[in-house]
């Protein structure tokens, strides 16, 4: 099994076995960025596969736009590590053998190229003339006769051609063959450096996608190819309104639930009593449970009487703990709901409502992963400047608080 990863700082095809990719002095796979860790993420090549596994970095591993812990990679997947980003090319063909070709066909040892070649009788490889005939031996030919013919025209390599026959070697047009000559191994096995649109796709070194120079994105294309998808704008709509949903019932739901449990069960620990269907602490009307308070505040005048009652409540000791317990509660509930949407933006690349309809929240300038601060901006931008975002997601536009944050929403790459 080969493995090359060609990245944004480089091309490697890693050995069998475990590769510690990283900044560290002792990383075998040693990239000097500062947003890498010293361990950063471990290759695994087995015969089988190669595996990712993320070592407890700081900005972590993503494969295909998913973090993960641990993943298999397969051919074409984007693994992107940090600011690094690579796509897999993987041959799982066996490494052919080497062949030699002989003069003539009498398959004498003596006339082998190589010293130590076992000693076969040849065949004959037919459409060489007789004054060029070369001998392949029959098990060679049998184990190489799928060989795989790069097309012509990949960069790094010449126009090729099978000659007629066994269909079993291939003969670089550059380099016709002569009397004495022979094909080595290298001649046979390199692999194309370069990838091209329609080039085989089990062929080593294969990039099936490709990203502009200087301008390599682990998540979505770079600068200047910003085609979108199918119902792009629509689904770009209908994630910010099911996000814009979630987070407030979420963030606003809870901040008001435990204030308004913390206020109840003030005035209830307070004495507080109901009085003509309104809280009140001057000892008059009937007693009541914190639920009914609660219920009073789905009213104006409940809101009203809360504003009058609260002031009252500092001092008293337990009851104002409650309703200062409740309010920390409630603000614990807005925030957390707030840190989970950044939270995602930064390790999965947008929230889970964009990631479902196919969308990912990257830097606009060369469409990597946001950092914590960027991606805070921006959402702190997008709450403070939401009925304009409603309005650009309904026009197809960049929103105000995408171009002050220097980020951008686009289609997630499969």
């Amino acid at each position: 099994m080969a493995v090359t990863l060609r990245g944004t700082h480089g091309d490697w095809t890693l050995p069998v076995g475990e590769t510690i990719l990283g900044r560290g002095d002792k990383a075998g796979l040693r990239i000097a960025d500062p947003r890498l860790s010293r361990a950063h993420a471990r290759f695994f090549v087995a015969a089988t596969g190669c595996t990712v596994q993320e070592l407890g970095s700081t900005n972590g591993v993503l494969v295909n736009g998913d973090r993960v812990r641990s993943a298999p990679v397969r051919h074409g997947d984007v693994v992107v590590c940090g600011p690094v980003a690579f796509t897999v090319a993987l041959d799982d063909r066996p490494d052919p053998p080497v062949i030699t070709c002989l003069r003539g066909g009498s398959g004498d040892a003596a006339q082998a190229a190589v010293a130590g070649t076992d000693t076969m009788d040849p065949v004959e490889v037919a459409g060489l003339s007789d004054g060029h005939r070369r001998g392949l031996a029959p098990e060679i030919a049998a184990a190489v006769s799928g060989i795989h013919v790069p097309a012509p025209g990949l960069p790094g390599t010449g126009p090729s051609a099978h000659r007629p026959g066994t269909g079993s070697t291939m003969i670089p047009d550059e380099q016709p063959l002569r009397p004495g000559s022979a094909l080595t191994s290298s001649e046979i096995r390199s692999p194309p450096t370069h990838a091209t649109p329609g080039s085989p796709s089990r062929s080593t070194g294969l990039a099936p996608m490709e990203f502009l120079p200087g301008e390599r994105s682990p998540l979505a294309a770079g600068p200047g190819t910003w085609e979108h998808g199918p119902g792009w704008r629509g689904r770009r709509v209908a994630a910010g309104a099911l996000e814009a949903g979630t987070v407030a019932m979420f963030a606003w739901g809870g901040l008001l639930a435990a204030t308004a449990s913390g206020y109840a069960i003030a005035l209830v620990t307070a004495g507080g009593r109901l009085d003509a269907g309104l809280p009140t602490l001057s000892g008059t009307g009937e007693p009541a449970g914190w639920w009914p308070i609660v219920m009073t505040l789905t009213s104006p005048a409940g809101w009203e009487r809360a504003w009058t009652l609260v002031p009252h409540l500092r001092g008293t000791g337990a009851p104002f703990a409650w309703l200062f317990a409740g309010t920390m509660l409630g603000l614990l509930a807005w925030t957390v709901a707030h840190a989970w949407v950044i939270s995602a933006t930064v390790h999965a690349g947008a929230p889970p409502w964009h990631r479902r309809l196919g969308l990912v929240i990257v830097r606009a300038a060369d469409g990597s992963t946001c950092s914590w601060p960027r991606a805070t901006l921006r959402w702190v931008l997008l709450g403070a400047t939401l009925p304009l975002a409603a309005v650009t997601a309904l026009a197809g536009i960049t929103g105000l608080h995408d171009r002050l944050a220097g980020t951008r929403i686009h289609d997630r790459l499969r």
